[in-house]
């Protein structure tokens, strides 16, 4: 998945920020999580050209563990519940892991071998394992799901409405 992670970001973040407007999160900064969670997973890229190019898939570094960012979380939702005002910044943690969770989740079906348990197994897992003699398929799939995440975004983006003044600020 290369272009999917940001639409997908913008759909949960799009769909979420109406149900947590009760703790005065601003629109562009929960919208800005939002969107840099949904891509975050992939900042260890930097890493990976610099140093490992040819040695490792990036989908074996840390910030491809599934399990740290559903530690993270849940790290979120108890600080939002514990939290004694009406804050906005466990709402920006929540919005920003959930978009790596989801990207974690979209490289898991067609992003090839993900480590779903480490760091306590190091076993690869793959919903749509890629096959080499059938690379047609395998690209289909994972084209066509990111031609419907970016459709999707789309008609997200075409049918909502601007946010209100308030939201904005």
């Amino acid at each position: 998945m290369v272009l999917g992670h940001l639409p997908v970001g913008y759909i949960i973040s799009k769909m979420l920020f109406r149900t947590i407007n009760a703790r005065q999160a601003t629109y562009r900064t929960f919208m800005f999580w939002g969107l840099f969670g949904s891509i975050a997973p992939d900042t260890d890229m930097i890493y990976y050209y610099l140093f490992d190019y040819r040695q490792y898939s990036h989908h074996q570094y840390v910030t491809h563990f599934p399990l740290l960012w559903l530690f993270f979380l849940l790290l979120s939702f108890v600080w939002l519940l514990l939290h004694k005002k009406w804050s906005q910044y466990p709402v920006y943690a929540i919005i920003f892991t959930l978009g790596g969770f989801v990207h974690i989740l979209m490289d898991t079906i067609v992003g090839g071998s993900m480590l779903l348990l480490a760091p306590f197994d190091y076993r690869h897992f793959c919903l749509v394992p890629h096959v080499p003699w059938d690379a047609t398929q395998y690209k289909f799939l994972s084209y066509g799901l990111e031609a419907l995440v970016i459709l999707w975004a789309i008609l997200v983006w075409s049918g909502s409405s601007a946010p209100d003044a308030a939201e904005q600020s």
